[in-house]
């Protein structure tokens, strides 16, 4: 998809949201430290620092994601059931009043503000007043992740919208092949959901290099894969004009 002519330079240009326009993963990580506090004071013989312990949470996360896709209280469910894991092979019942905790520590999750980071509003209005299509392919509860982009303002900025609960290819293809003259990105933080889909169908990938999601394991690439990598979503327009003029003929 990538191999179309740059007749004026124009883009479809797909973007991931969370942690990639705003804000994401302090929140989560605030949850997964509570969560591991909560379950070392109800299980006191459990010989797991807390490191450790966040990673057995996003294991199960990850695991459960795969299993179930995702849906609004993936993550909390998730921590339970790592809890009921644990609590069982230290052979102790399982305590309600854990789970009830478990739940409350992801309210930081539901009330967090998530704002834009620096310069995502200004860079998304000029690559729109520069002619590109712009969507968002965002994981997450459809309601939850609407209102995110409502109230950072920048909802008018897109051209379409899609928050989807299973893996981005489906909707990545639909989107890619909409491109100008097949010339379609990806920009996201994820290396699995967000660039590994986009170069498995030919579309050109942007790796916002942040903490990215912490809940999910990045595989290992094949050798060879390329893909562009950003440190700020404001670097984009002028990568966007590195890649239009090395297909520009040069004289």
């Amino acid at each position: 998809m990538t191999n179309g002519s740059a007749v004026d330079g124009r883009w479809t240009i797909i973007f991931d949201g969370d942690g990639t326009l705003w804000r994401c993963s302090e929140y989560y990580q605030a949850a997964d430290l509570a969560c591991a506090t909560i379950i070392h004071t109800a299980l006191p013989g459990l010989d797991m620092p807390d490191d450790q312990l966040i990673r057995y949470g996003r294991f199960v996360q990850a695991a459960l994601f795969e299993r179930r896709g995702f849906y609004f209280d993936l993550f909390q469910d998730a921590w339970e059931e790592a809890y009921a894991h644990l609590a069982a092979r230290l052979k102790q019942p399982i305590d309600p009043i854990v789970g009830a905790s478990i739940q409350g520590a992801f309210e930081v999750v539901r009330s967090a503000p998530y704002p834009l980071f620096e310069g995502v509003a200004e860079t998304l209005a000029k690559l729109k007043t520069d002619g590109h299509q712009l969507h968002l392919l965002t994981l997450g509860d459809r309601e939850f992740q609407l209102l995110k982009v409502r109230r950072n303002g920048i909802e008018a900025l897109f051209d379409s919208i899609h928050p989807v609960q299973e893996p981005k290819g489906p909707q990545l293809r639909l989107l890619g092949l909409g491109g100008f003259a097949g010339r379609a990105m990806m920009v996201g933080d994820s290396l699995d959901s967000d660039v590994r889909p986009a170069l498995r169908l030919g579309i050109v990938g942007v790796w916002l290099r942040n903490a990215g999601l912490p809940w999910l394991r990045t595989k290992r690439f094949p050798r060879g894969a390329r893909f562009h990598t950003i440190e700020r979503v404001a670097e984009l327009p002028r990568l966007i004009d590195q890649l239009n003029s090395a297909e520009r003929p040069h004289h």
